[in-house]
């Protein structure tokens, strides 16, 4: 009898030791379980997904930012002026953010804000998926950039100039208007001549200030100016091409001109470089050359001649601009600045003034 006690109390504690180690195995287990699904429900709230999409804004990840909207609400700006523009506008502040409002249980907003300020919103949506544990995963669905406004500008420009803005080319759907002519009717001599025409383009700005570039169809670029309203203006392109061929003969009529006016040139000899029957002809046979008095000499400064344009195969205009000098011996010498708008017709090879008038310098 005393054998088999014993050896029923052998046999107890080993079962016992088993079972007590077998339910904290068990018990563990389950705060496991309990502790990992406790865990997934927390990381399943909205707040912690808003923690992470945060993260964009305050590391000034803008780029980033930018690909949660529609470039179309910044007027088409790419993502590098977007990130540019908030890089410059944030830096050094501070930049904090928090739940804004909730339009639905499926739906968070929140606010990122800039010294107080509201700067975006972002919003966070239940998504359609769920964890191994059932609970719903939250996910960042829009940005809004606060306070954003567009501005128009316009760019008038040669009409076979590109007009490119932030280095991208215009297209024709942005032109507001067209066919506006560099040169009055009046100043045409024939049915073939045509005066170049301007366009009136137009685009929107959100950010910054981007380069306005105008490229004629030699590749040539022309020069812009832009005014107090952000609107800009291209030149038309000095003809290189005609200047070569017709400047020595612009200079030797400016000249010739310039000796009528003071009387120092017969006006028959004038009209020899006005062609008959044209404008310039009867401005010269009914010009008043007596109002600069009796004088001593004369002399030319500088000539600078510019913006040719040709209207057609043999007629353009330029501008002259020079100081004449008329000479006293017993007074001071009196300098007139003069500046023209040059208007010629070649005829049997050889170039003849046909108008002109008076522009400013």
């Amino acid at each position: 009898m005393a054998r088999k006690k014993k050896r029923r109390v052998k046999l107890f504690y080993p079962i016992y030791l088993t079972l007590i180690l077998a339910a904290v195995v068990a018990i563990f287990c389950v705060c496991n379980q309990i502790t990992g699904m406790l865990e997934a429900y927390e990381a399943s709230l909205p707040k912690y997904a808003a923690e992470k999409a945060a993260q964009m804004f305050l590391a000034r990840d803008f780029e980033k930012v930018y690909s949660y909207q529609d470039p179309a609400d910044f007027a088409g700006e790419d993502a590098e002026t977007y990130a540019d523009y908030m890089k410059q506008f944030t830096d050094g502040q501070e930049l904090t953010w928090g739940e804004s409002y909730s339009s639905s249980e499926d739906e968070m907003v929140y606010a990122v804000r800039m010294n107080g300020k509201r700067l975006f919103e972002f919003t966070m949506s239940k998504g359609s998926t769920t964890d191994e544990y059932g609970n719903p995963e939250w996910e960042l669905t829009g940005v809004e950039t606060m306070g954003v406004s567009t501005a128009s500008h316009t760019v008038t420009a040669p009409a076979d100039s590109t007009v490119y803005v932030g280095g991208k080319a215009l297209d024709r759907a942005q032109i507001i208007e067209e066919g506006i002519v560099v040169e009055e009717e009046d100043f045409l001599l024939n049915d073939d001549a045509k005066s170049p025409t301007l366009c009136v383009y137009q685009y929107e700005t959100c950010f910054g200030d981007p380069e306005v570039r105008v490229v004629d169809p030699k590749g040539k670029e022309n020069p812009v100016q832009k005014d107090e309203d952000g609107n800009w203006t291209a030149e038309m392109n000095s003809d290189d091409e005609i200047k070569a061929r017709a400047e020595e003969r612009v200079v030797e009529i400016v000249k010739a001109f310039a000796r009528f006016t003071s009387e120092d040139l017969s006006q028959y000899n004038m009209l020899k470089m006005a062609r008959k029957g044209t404008n310039a002809y009867e401005k010269i046979d009914d010009f008043d050359n007596e109002w600069f008095g009796k004088h001593d000499g004369y002399d030319f400064g500088e000539i600078v001649t510019d913006n040719y344009i040709a209207f057609s195969e043999d007629t353009f205009a330029c501008d002259i601009h020079f100081d004449y000098i008329i000479k006293y011996d017993d007074a001071d010498d009196v300098v007139y600045a003069s500046n023209y708008r040059f208007y010629l017709v070649e005829r049997d090879d050889q170039w003849y003034l046909y108008d002109f008038k008076m522009v400013n310098g």
